[in-house]
């Protein structure tokens, strides 16, 4: 069978950098490794609008179209295996991601277009899957699936959740055309630049944080694996300058993450590293740092959500303030570009403590800091603890990561006006400050005023909507 990835030009612009998409890459990987064919049509590094993407469907003649899809960009992904089906009805559609994993009956039962939906981590699923559809057979029994029975929705059992990461392929990488993830990525230090996972699943409660795609419970790649995939991405066949790495939890097991930088140091490998994701403040040591920046590591972001330390506890962060002062502190001590991610209108904040979040960072003198609009995410505690007072909204427009306090989703303890009011004196105040240019120059030269000019133009773009 052929198989094609469909991934449509999204009507928002978050970052200069579009990342390959991995979990597609993942899957591409695992469905060549069983015989079948694969492509990608990539309408966001392509630019095309759906229509071109639905055409380059018919001319691909492929049997079956997959498109995964998290619940901020569901309407995207809907709207265009939709018109996928209305212009070739005998493709199979088939839907993976964060959102069907949380909402797999609720989903098809609001979109009759999408014939199959894989529930949680896909490359065993879509393995059983193809082998199933490719011989003309029921998806019953076929654990991860949910689909279309003659008479009602039908959803099987869970699949467990994958053990022995390393015995998943490496991404597809190959059938990408790489030049195109990168070409405008002017906020990245060097080029050509990858991003690779090597963990899944986190053991923390935060209260906003959707689980439903890798769960709970952290499992990781072994360090000799994630060295075998660094060396093909860096040495024997891509020859990338930077990696991304972009896990949940990168650092939670310290020895897992110091063995690996010491295998970079060790083969003497010239690339540089970044964790655009964040790290968490209460996984760090200064030996953990050392090895990090020996290794190459430039770029820190921190997952710190509130300067308010009561809003830390309401929302199950399980960090104090002190912790996060003292990991930034000692991050800057070995020169590290840091970034701070803080989240707006949380359980229990007020303008005080949005204005505390804003202090912090100015006090703690980072590089940057990126500010959200909390979001009831299905699979979220938040999400199940709204959907039992029935104050869940199912219009999946409003939860895109650009509506900002357009329309808030629940009662935060602030008003739409109110964030928005913050969110514009926040960013005033931290990045208009007279010192701030001199600082990011001094601090990491060309590269700092790359990031200004980027973090800028962003701006620009989100209050007047030119981009």
């Amino acid at each position: 069978m052929k198989f094609a990835f469909a991934l449509p030009k999204s009507i928002e612009r978050r970052s200069e950098i579009q990342y390959l998409p991995l979990g597609v890459g993942y899957l591409a990987s695992v469905l060549r490794g069983e015989g079948h064919e694969v492509e990608v049509i990539d309408g966001r590094v392509n630019g095309y609008p759906d229509s071109r993407v639905v055409d380059e469907v018919g001319i691909s003649r492929a049997d079956a179209v997959l498109a995964t899809s998290r619940t901020f960009d569901i309407s995207d992904n809907i709207g265009l295996l939709k018109k996928i089906k209305e212009a070739h009805p005998g493709v199979k559609t088939i839907l993976g991601g964060a959102h069907i994993s949380a909402l797999p009956e609720d989903t098809l039962k609001q979109f009759g277009w999408i014939d199959y939906g894989v529930v949680g981590e896909g490359e065993e699923t879509i393995k059983e899957l193809a082998q199933r559809l490719s011989d003309g057979d029921s998806m019953m029994g076929v654990k991860g699936v949910v689909y279309r029975g003659k008479t009602k929705i039908v959803r099987n059992g869970d699949r467990p959740f994958i053990e022995d990461l390393d015995a998943i392929p490496f991404p597809a990488r190959d059938i990408f055309d790489l030049r195109k993830y990168d070409t405008k990525a002017v906020e990245v230090k060097r080029k050509p630049m990858a991003s690779i996972i090597t963990s899944r699943g986190c053991p923390h409660q935060c209260i906003f944080c959707c689980k439903a795609t890798f769960g709970s419970k952290f499992r990781d790649r072994s360090p000799d694996n994630v060295l075998a995939e660094v060396e093909e991405l860096v040495e024997s066949k891509y020859r990338y300058r930077e990696i991304h790495i972009v896990d949940d939890t990168f650092t939670l097991d310290m020895d897992r993450a110091g063995r690996i930088f010491d295998g970079i140091k060790e083969r003497g490998w010239d690339v540089s590293i970044a964790f655009p994701n964040g790290i968490r403040a209460d996984r760090v040591t200064p030996e953990l740092f050392r090895k990090m920046r020996d290794a190459g590591v430039y770029c820190i972001f921190f997952g710190v959500e509130s300067g308010d330390g009561k809003v830390l506890e309401r929302i199950d962060k399980g960090e104090t303030i002190e912790q996060i002062r003292e990991a930034v502190k000692l991050a800057k001590d070995y020169g590290f570009y840091i970034g701070l991610f803080f989240v707006m209108g949380l359980p229990g904040s007020t303008v005080e403590s949005e204005r505390k979040s804003l202090e912090l960072a100015l006090d703690l003198d980072v590089d940057q800091l990126s500010l959200g609009v909390i979001t009831p995410y299905p699979g979220s505690r938040l999400y199940d603890l709204l959907d039992r007072q029935g104050l869940v909204d199912d219009d999946w427009m409003a939860y895109r990561h650009d509506f900002m306090a357009k329309k808030l989703l629940y009662d935060s303890g602030m008003t739409g006006d109110e964030i928005t009011r913050e969110w514009n004196n926040i960013i005033k105040r931290f990045y208009l400050r007279p010192t701030y240019p001199f600082k990011m120059a001094y601090r990491h030269g060309m590269f700092g005023l790359r990031k200004m000019y980027v973090m800028g133009r962003s701006l620009i773009a989100r209050k007047t909507g030119i981009t």
